[in-house]
């Protein structure tokens, strides 16, 4: 080999006399005695020309810290342009403290050991103790020696937490980071390293010990025994990978080009450098980029990526060393027991994934000892920036469980690889992402389903009835091709004998979906949820030719029915579950859009949701035979008398005889009724089996003294107070009820554009500003007594009667309702 006969001490000064260095007489400007406690104090360029000068070789088995980053590029202008003169025989301590030396310049092609420290434990002389050298990143160096030759040093003792970018060059043992190593620990280079000779690496020329957890990634060229991480391996290397190209004649490897000793757990690229000399792990270069690379229970050991270790990270390229600040590591899977994603013990990073943040979910293993179990996730409102299961990871999105990916999304497992259960929600916007979504389907009951995913097919109900609703005709008709297609937003109607779980297994939709309806016949069309996230509807515009209710089949005896913030039965609102069909209804042809933008993670059943508030409502609801049913009356300044719409939702009636049904009537049964102001609204029963029946106010929002009339017995029941039961015989009218609303149905208020008060028999209003209004006063059963129009200013009505009255005033803008008493 070419190891030299002449010792390095008898070199180095003979070196020193050819050159004629002069001492720098300077100290270092930071301090220090050079103790363990009171270490010499490197800042400066300066600081590193006074420690590499021999006359100052007393100082080099000291204790050494750097205290900030230090530019060298100067030294290329050093010693008529052989640079920087390397720190001879040091066997002290240096650290780094996390700093840099950049542009560091060395030209010395025919001198041995060479690099920011000659040696700090020459090989050739044992009797030399050894030299540490630690945290410490070497930026775009220029070094070029000829034997043992590295940009940290040419022959290293120990170094721990180093690491190098630039160009190396020499003859023989030349490394990126080391001439030769004795041990190494968490260290990388990126340095292009050039050879003439033999015995060159990636990271070092030789390996004389043990090597842990290191890297090398810039090409290296060499003639003999040339490796990605050591020219000749002579102990031990760990967990450790090469991600470069290698050239040489003889002996030459993707990890080493002679291998004397061990290598476990190590890998290279073998897309960028194919050859396998038998010596560590191959893998393609997406391979080397997943972290189930690392984790694989076939390894020794699995690679140690957890923060506490300070060891390895990994953001979906090659892994990296935590000390590389300008990286940030991703948020790994590595639970091999728990299965909960809130639990931050269960994370590489000792804590749940946030906004902002990558995921990566590995393979599941199979061999006890390295079991990587699959997550669930069971909490809401969980946000990432990017979601990567890796071939043979799996997530499930639990019920109740949601999760947005602002990013990419990637599954890499296929259908099975990402679960999202009935009741979970994703909301992401990657296109062609495969997905399993699961929706609960109650049996012996019809459902209107549409699919979250792109490429379903009828085939997936053989066995279930499944129907489509013809537009033109108003009417359902069985599906029976299994080939018929699922298509995205289209809804269908299906029934099963027992209750059991829809697993639509495609391609998420993602990107904005549309559906073409008409109005033929009554004008009803089928469409759906086309995500596997709810939708909110209040964010889905729609056109003018389509009504804006939406009617979801809860069971055979009751519709849900939503319209602007209003739903009914109660707890029925603006989202729409995944998989959730519903019907609209059109009154011209057009598109529905759903974008985007309409996605909405919400604890959403199927078919119902609930949270918006809603003032100046009545929700009526009538019982019997263990069914019951609801229907709202609504009071809203930009409602009609007739029907809108905007506000109102038609009655659809369900097919179960003993269910009695309430509607309110405008000139059609109604759902859903919005209503200017009016004293009264006719209310009907519908029922097909004889028998008692209970009708109630479930809700009254800021209105008082709702009257229900039954027209049949005469009888007047204060709903606001009780109920009303009452005997129906089926076939009978069904409008025999009147709801009744007085004039204290509307919540008092007064505003600054008027006041309202009395004075013994005399009303005052007085109208502020120049406002006009109309003026009405009501007894206490909502009789109208008297009324002025268009006054302006202070008005004085007189009433003779003694008692409570209702006075409302009618602005342009607003209305002012008090209740005033007469002496």
């Amino acid at each position: 080999n070419m190891k030299k006969t002449v010792t390095f001490v008898f070199k180095l000064l003979f070196t020193l006399l050819l050159l004629g260095w002069s001492s720098n007489v300077s100290a270092y400007s930071g301090g220090g005695d050079g103790s363990v406690g009171n270490p010499y104090q490197i800042g400066t360029l300066a600081d590193l020309a006074y420690l590499s000068d021999p006359l100052n070789s007393a100082d080099w088995d000291k204790y050494f810290i750097q205290t900030a980053n230090i530019d060298a590029s100067a030294t290329s202008g050093w010693d008529g342009g052989q640079g920087f003169l390397p720190i001879a025989t040091f066997t002290g301590s240096y650290d780094g403290q996390g700093h840099t030396i950049s542009g560091l310049f060395i030209d010395r092609p025919t001198m041995d050991y060479v690099g920011m420290f000659g040696a700090t434990a020459p090989g050739i002389d044992p009797l030399v103790g050894p030299g540490i050298v630690k945290n410490l990143g070497l930026l775009s160096v220029n070094i070029t020696g000829e034997f043992w030759v590295g940009a940290l040093g040419g022959d290293v003792a120990s170094s721990d937490n180093c690491y190098s970018t630039g160009t190396v060059n020499g003859a023989s043992v030349v490394g990126g980071l080391w001439g030769s190593i004795v041990t190494g620990n968490s260290c990388f280079s990126t340095c292009t390293v050039n050879g003439s000779g033999d015995y060159v690496g990636g990271l070092g020329g030789w390996n004389n010990s043990l090597i842990y957890n290191c890297y090398a990634s810039g090409n290296v060229t060499g003639a003999g025994s040339v490796g990605g991480l050591f020219g000749q391996n002579n102990l031990q290397v760990y967990s450790s990978y090469f991600a470069g190209v290698v050239s040489g004649t003889s002996l030459y490897g993707g990890l080493v080009g002679e291998n004397l000793g061990g290598v476990t757990d190590c890998f290279w690229d073998k897309t960028k450098f194919p050859t396998d000399n038998g010596v560590g792990l191959g893998k393609t270069t997406a391979e080397m980029k997943i972290i189930g690379t690392y984790l694989d229970a076939s390894l020794t050991t699995q690679w140690d990526f957890t923060k506490a270790s300070n060891i390895w990270a990994y953001n979906g390229d090659y892994p990296f060393l935590r000390y590389e600040t300008t990286k940030t590591p991703g948020f790994i899977w590595l639970s091999t027991a728990s299965t909960d994603w809130a639990v931050a013990g269960n994370w590489s990073e000792n804590a749940v994934p946030a906004s902002g943040k990558n995921v990566y979910i590995p393979k599941e293993s199979a061999v006890p000892s390295f079991e990587i179990t699959a997550p669930v996730l069971n909490t809401a409102s969980q946000a990432v920036a990017n979601l990567t299961i890796e071939s043979g990871g799996k997530l499930t999105i639990a019920s109740g469980g949601q999760l947005s990916v602002a990013g990419s999304l990637t599954n890499s497992t296929g259908t099975n690889g990402l679960i999202i259960n009935s009741g979970g929600s994703l909301s992401e916007s990657t296109a062609g992402v495969p997905a399993t979504v699961e929706s609960a389907i109650v049996g012996f009951e019809w459902h209107l389903i549409s699919a979250p995913v792109s490429n379903a097919t009828a085939m997936m109900f053989t066995g279930k009835y499944l129907q489509e609703l013809t537009e033109s005709t108003n009417t359902y008709t069985d599906v029976t091709s299994d080939a018929t297609p699922l298509t995205p937003m289209k809804g269908f109607a299906l029934y099963g004998d027992a209750g059991y779980t829809i697993e639509y297994a495609g391609l998420l939709n993602t990107a904005d979906q549309s559906f073409n309806y008409t109005a033929a016949n009554q004008g009803y069309n089928l469409v759906g949820n086309p995500y596997p996230s709810s939708i909110d509807w209040n964010l889905v515009t729609k056109p003018g030719s389509l009504n804006n209710a939406t009617y979801r089949h809860v069971n055979a005896a009751t519709w849900a029915t939503y319209i602007a913030g209003v739903g009914n039965p109660v707890g029925t609102e603006r989202f729409i579950a995944p998989g959730q069909g519903f019907l609209v209804k059109a009154t011209g042809s057009g598109t529905l859009a759903i974008t985007t933008a309409a996605k909405a993670h919400h604890a959403t059943q199927f078919y119902k949701t609930s949270d918006e508030v809603i003032n100046n409502l009545v929700r009526l609801k009538v019982s019997g035979n263990g069914y019951s049913d609801e229907a709202v009356v609504r009071f809203l300044s930009d409602a009609t008398a007739e029907f809108d719409g905007k506000y109102d939702a038609h009655k659809l009636f369900g097919d179960v005889p003993e269910a009695a049904q309430i509607y309110t009537l405008g000139s059609i049964p109604l759902a859903i009724n919005a209503l200017p102001e009016t004293s009264s609204v006719p209310v009907g029963i519908h029922a097909e089996t004889s028998g008692s029946y209970t009708l109630s106010a479930l809700e009254l929002k800021d209105l008082k003294y709702v009257t229900l009339e039954d027209t049949k017995t005469g009888v007047f029941t204060d709903l606001s107070v009780k109920p009303y039961t009452f005997n129906f015989t089926a076939g009978e009218n069904e409008q025999r009820f009147v709801l009744h609303f007085s004039a204290l149905s509307v919540k008092e208020n007064e505003s600054t554009v008027g006041n309202i008060y009395s004075n013994n028999q005399t009303v005052y209003i007085n109208l502020k500003d120049q406002v006009k209004g109309d003026i009405f006063i009501y007894d206490i059963s909502g009789k109208l007594i008297t009324s002025k129009v268009s006054v302006q200013g202070m008005s004085e009505i007189g009433l003779s009667e003694t008692g409570n009255y209702i006075v409302k005033v009618i602005t342009r803008d607003n209305t002012l309702v008090k209740k005033v008493f007469i002496k």
